[in-house]
């Protein structure tokens, strides 16, 4: 499982929806003071990875980027964003982010 949306606060949820030796991944929670409890005794039972991954080669962004576009139409990406800002609203985007008011911002030029 891949945690991607940076809200510590799902983590306990994720490791519960784990099969016994599954792996879980840390995407998201790249913000200091994400600070979570879990139980270590759940995650030693069943045999559980937890998994940090932190940094990707720009050549990750394209091939992201590509992926989104081929697939377009069959996933709905775009029920994800809940704002959008152009380029002269680039401080208010990231200071509503910051909030977490906003959780997913596109910026259209």
């Amino acid at each position: 499982m891949l945690e991607v949306c940076g809200a510590p606060g799902v983590i306990p949820a994720g490791l519960s929806m784990l099969r016994a030796s599954g792996t879980y991944v840390l995407a998201g929670v790249v913000n200091p003071g994400a600070e979570v409890t879990v139980d270590s005794n759940f995650i030693l039972r069943r045999c559980l990875t937890l998994k940090g991954m932190h940094n990707y080669h720009p050549r990750h962004l394209v091939q992201a980027l590509d992926f989104v576009m081929a697939n377009r139409k069959r996933f709905p990406f775009a029920e994800i964003v809940d704002a959008t800002y152009s380029l002269d609203q680039l401080d208010e985007a990231f200071s509503q982010a910051a909030e977490r008011s906003v959780l997913r911002a596109a910026v259209v030029p």
